[in-house]
């Protein structure tokens, strides 16, 4: 029933069991109240913020005895109510008259939450449905008068179902999936294009792909400057090696516009939380090699030849390579060089345009993958 619907009279002489009558009865009908204003608390004994008003409840009819009923009713038996009550620090001294074993009336007004207020009024129309905070002596007042309620109605989500997916009636704020490599779905990073519902994704992509997401720079940070703690083992994150499938994975995550800011955090979180990890940027110490100039520039060979810059990239795109890093101020080209040359090949070829290799120590941004050893509560 809803508001502005008038109760049948099948609900008016329905024969309602009751606990704790004032004149010991044990059963009533709604058509002894009529004429009055009556509050239906449905309630439960399990349900700790209805057992918290109850004491109000009770005032306020002693207050309006004469112009109010308030019944608290249970689906609950009566035996179970009346050992409830009796055995409650709160219950046990109050007045209230309590309707046990009630089916009708929760059939009349479905409900997903408790307490559970229908206000009925004097012409025997639903006035107004409300949370047992809204029952006051305010509101009670006002509802006497004849004054329009200043709150709003309790309306629950009748069709919810805690064992199935949310549904999409509230405002999303976040919401993301991770999932195996899915077969026949190409490689591919996404971010938002649609200021509705920012959506940041990926298909197939490795997790240092899908941290990508997160910050876009580990995309080209070189690889040896990505530190892997704890076990962890590179090719697992650079979906390298036979199994690859199995390092790949697909992510989606989306986002309400008022977090935009928050979205890097956001995904950060969401991976980390997935993988068991703690990742970070940090600035380390670390040994490496550095490209001096020995004076004077040489002429650059002529074919073949690699740029020295693109070559550093693929150098130092190998995990297991020590960063080298160029010092000399100079890019020329050099020699054809493998991509796993020695140090001693390095120094032949960067010696033919007046350079060469000098081990030393430099601070560098890396950006480190460790097992999250936050002690589980």
């Amino acid at each position: 029933m809803q508001i502005g619907d008038s109760i049948p009279q099948t609900l008016w002489d329905l024969k309602l069991q009751t606990f704790n009558h004032p004149e010991g009865k044990n059963t009533i009908t709604l058509n002894e109240y009529k004429g009055k204003l009556i509050i239906l608390d449905f309630w439960a004994t399990w349900c700790g913020s209805c057992i918290a008003a109850m004491p109000k409840l009770d005032s306020l009819q002693q207050q309006f005895s004469k112009d109010i009923m308030i019944l608290p009713l249970s689906k609950e038996t009566k035996q179970k109510l009346s050992t409830f009550i009796t055995n409650n620090e709160k219950l046990q001294k109050l007045s209230l008259t309590y309707v046990a074993e009630e089916q009708a009336l929760h059939q009349a007004f479905p409900h997903q939450i408790v307490p559970h207020v229908v206000w009925i009024g004097k012409d025997a129309k639903v006035l107004h449905i409300s949370s047992s905070a809204g029952v006051n002596k305010q509101q009670l007042s006002n509802a006497l008068a004849g004054k329009a309620f200043k709150e709003s109605i309790k309306a629950d989500l009748l069709n919810f179902n805690r064992y199935e997916s949310l549904p999409a009636h509230a405002p999303l704020l976040t919401a993301s999936k991770l999932t195996a490599y899915l077969k026949g779905a190409p490689s591919y990073l996404g971010w938002p294009k649609n200021q509705d519902t920012l959506r940041y994704f990926a298909t197939n992509a490795s997790r240092l792909s899908l941290y990508a997401l997160y910050s876009p720079m580990l995309l080209e940070m070189p690889r040896n400057q990505l530190i892997f703690e704890g076990g962890l083992l590179a090719q697992d994150f650079l979906a390298l090696g036979t199994a690859k499938e199995a390092s790949l994975y697909c992510f989606e995550l989306l986002l309400n516009p008022s977090l935009k800011d928050k979205a890097s955090a956001i995904i950060k979180q969401q991976l980390d939380g997935s993988f068991g990890l703690q990742t970070q940027y940090e600035k380390r110490s670390m040994p490496c090699y550095i490209i001096k100039s020995k004076g004077a520039p040489l002429p650059y060979p002529q074919q073949p030849k690699n740029s020295l810059a693109g070559w550093l990239r693929l150098y130092n795109k190998e995990s297991a390579h020590i960063p080298i890093l160029n010092e000399s101020g100079q890019q020329p080209n050099i020699p054809k060089l493998a991509v796993n040359a020695t140090v001693v090949e390095i120094n032949e070829a960067l010696a033919t345009v007046g350079l060469y290799l000098q081990e030393a120590e430099r601070t560098l941004e890396v950006f480190v993958f460790k097992p999250d050893q936050t002690p589980t509560r």
